[in-house]
């Protein structure tokens, strides 16, 4: 039985497949679950995976369309390790990852945080994404308060850069949504919601990669109303937790609808705020600490929150 089951979603991107699969160790111990998503050239795929020698890797050949989140899920189906643990094809671990996570994989947490880097996919120069990740990870370790441990479970809504009990997911049902983007937010809240223990570290172990051509570099219409839809999901979440502070600003959505798509787009937010029972200004009012944490990633060099 794997202490580890690693969960790979994939498409259209086997040039990088192979450092992603290269960067986890052979070991007993982990079992790799690739799983693709209908890609293009499944020739040049196919070709990829024969380059990849890994008798602990599992490969599935989706053919549903389910994105990134029916991947995930199709993984965690057939997942038998204690832990899961989620690595995007386009990004990979560092050197001695493992020995980072097996110091922890016998405590008695549910979702263990760690750090991360970023770079250029092509040169691997660093980059800025995702800052607020390893800010909330420094604040809870500095001080593990209740504020602090909120602000990390419930402001890291990535799925990667952490280990979670299987049991935890398995036990309370949780899986992601099937939907183009922002699969993610939900299914990681939810896990945070359930999580009676957690612990964050300060070692960085996971490289997440800056692609011009990635599906969460590129905005749509649609993306962004799905990403309003599962941002009042979250908040309506949040609210059953007593978590109000931690809810997302309804204004910040619709002053970006109105800004890309009009007047009449902005107003299809407001409506559905309003179906929701939300208030287009909740949480309206920043801090200073978060004005700040704003205005340095703003002027920060290629910083991206996504």
């Amino acid at each position: 039985m794997p202490l580890f089951s690693l969960i790979i979603p994939h498409k259209n991107c086997p040039e990088l497949l192979k450092r992603c699969v290269e960067s986890v160790p052979q070991s007993d111990d982990i079992e790799i679950i690739l799983v693709d998503d209908n890609s293009d050239n499944k020739t040049l795929l196919h070709d990829c995976l024969k380059n990849i020698n890994r008798s602990n890797l599992l490969f599935i050949e989706s053919q549903k369309g389910g994105w990134a989140g029916g991947s995930r899920n199709q993984g965690l189906d057939i997942a038998k390790g204690e832990w899961i643990i989620f690595l995007d094809a386009d990004d990979y671990f560092l050197p001695s990852v493992f020995s980072s996570f097996y110091k922890y994989a016998t405590t008695d947490n549910d979702i263990i945080y760690f750090r991360h880097q970023s770079v250029y996919s092509d040169t691997l120069s660093p980059c800025v994404r995702f800052p607020y990740r390893n800010q909330a990870i420094q604040n809870y370790l500095l001080q593990p308060n209740k504020k602090n441990r909120n602000l990390l479970m419930y402001g890291d809504v990535v799925p990667w850069g952490k280990m979670i009990r299987r049991s935890l997911i398995e036990d309370n049902h949780i899986r992601y949504d099937l939907i183009p983007c922002c699969e993610d937010v939900m299914f990681i809240s939810r896990c945070a919601a359930k999580a009676a223990n957690i612990e964050a570290s300060e070692e960085i172990v996971y490289c997440l990669t800056y692609r011009s051509s990635s599906l969460t570099m590129n905005y749509s219409k649609e993306k962004d109303w799905i990403g309003f839809t599962v941002a009042l999901q979250r908040n309506q979440l949040l609210k059953s937790l007593g978590l109000k502070c931690h809810k997302s600003r309804v204004l910040s959505y619709v002053g970006k609808a109105l800004r890309r798509y009009g007047g009449k787009e902005a107003a299809k937010y407001i409506n559905e705020a309003h179906n929701y029972k939300q208030s287009v200004f909740t949480n309206f009012f920043l801090s200073s600490d978060e004005i700040k944490a704003k205005i340095k990633e703003l002027f920060a060099k290629d910083s991206y929150s996504g």
